[in-house]
């Protein structure tokens, strides 16, 4: 993509091919963050205990899977013998799921932490922490509720609304301002 640079925010336009970059990764830079829940902020509802105070974390800078991890990718893990198979095969009303080719692009469902630790081993790469998942989906400009502001959320931006997982490229419109997808 292109990128361009302001006084207040840089950016770069991205595009999407038929067929999803999976395995693709964004860069967060390193910097400065305010991490947890702002009360003050239009668009939070309300905050858990767990979330406040808000306060600032600073972070070196990291990478993170453009999307979520496919049902092809980890697939591909588990026929290697590095990861174990999912506790389910099917989606909410999809069967089967996992072993079908026309779902090779959708979230692998049904793993747990320590599944998703064995793939990112396998694939060379860590899971994030929680400091930086909340800054890849929410970025430095702000305290915003949702990656892509403070907007409140629609069927266009989340998969809330059909009941069933979705291509990991279906929701474009939430990118977070790194570039991930789906956080």
């Amino acid at each position: 993509g292109t990128r361009f640079d302001g006084d207040i925010w840089s950016f770069r336009t991205d595009y999407f091919p038929d067929i999803p970059e999976i395995g693709t990764m964004v860069t967060v830079p390193a910097g400065e963050f305010m991490m947890g829940c702002d009360p003050q902020y239009p668009g939070h509802s309300r905050c858990l205990v767990n979330q406040v105070p808000l306060h600032p974390v600073y972070l070196d800078s990291f990478e993170v899977d453009k999307f979520e991890v496919t049902n092809k990718e980890y697939r591909a893990c588990t026929q290697a013998g590095a990861c174990n198979l999912p506790r389910k095969f099917t989606s909410n009303r999809d069967d089967p799921y996992f072993y079908n080719p026309r779902y090779d692009y959708y979230p692998v469902l049904f793993v747990s932490h320590w599944d998703a630790q064995d793939y990112c081993r396998w694939v060379g790469k860590r899971l994030p922490t929680e400091a930086e998942w909340e800054k890849a989906a929410r970025g430095t400009i702000d305290t915003r509720p949702w990656t892509w502001g403070v907007e409140d959320w629609d069927c266009t931006r989340v998969n809330r609304c059909s009941g069933q997982p979705a291509r990991v490229d279906d929701y474009r419109t939430n990118q977070s301002p790194y570039g991930a997808v789906n956080l």
